[in-house]
């Protein structure tokens, strides 16, 4: 978050080569990767289990956006052309869950470290 509480900007995808775009996350997989949809960017981090919302806009943020937060479950991983459903732990309250679902899903790409 920034001083004045919006979200920080998302990680940068890299230059993708060929191969490097995959059209679908799931279990067992790695790496850090920004799903891209219209309306903002979400980054799965694969290896540590957490995930990020990132608007595109300050209009469209959204409690608890820009910070990564461990996964509790996903009920649909991301995949393009579809929606992705994901269950984390409040911030400040680990008996709260949040959940959030994704807009239509345009593409996938590796994150910038």
């Amino acid at each position: 978050m920034t001083a004045d509480g919006s979200a920080g900007p998302a990680p940068q995808a890299r230059p993708v080569g060929a191969g490097e775009t995959v059209d679908e996350l799931g279990p067992g997989m790695s790496g850090r990767w920004v799903v891209h949809t219209r309306g903002s960017t979400h980054v799965w981090d694969m290896d540590a289990r957490t995930y990020a919302r990132h608007p595109r806009t300050p209009a469209a943020a959204m409690p608890h956006d820009g910070v990564d937060h461990p996964i509790r479950s996903v009920g649909a991983w991301p995949r393009v052309g579809a929606h992705s459903y994901v269950v984390f732990d409040d911030p400040q309250h680990s008996a709260l869950e949040h959940w959030r679902q994704s807009g239509t899903i345009l593409s996938i790409v590796p994150a910038v470290d």
